[in-house]
């Protein structure tokens, strides 16, 4: 298996992390949602980043 750089996690889970963490925001803002939704929103988002780094780094060729 060849060697993977870091940077092929870091990028894609930065990227993957500001649009799945910060897409709850509108709804808690301007819609009036509970900050619950908005701080479990922002759980999932991290969760749903890193497994989103790590399949775009295992495909990665």
């Amino acid at each position: 298996m060849p060697e993977v750089d870091i940077v092929q996690y870091i990028l894609p889970a930065r990227v993957a992390g500001a649009v799945y963490c910060l897409g709850p925001m509108p709804g808690s803002f301007f819609f009036g949602k509970a900050s619950r939704f908005m701080l479990t929103g922002f759980i999932d988002g991290l969760i749903f980043a890193a497994v989103t780094a790590g399949v775009l780094a295992a495909l990665w060729p």
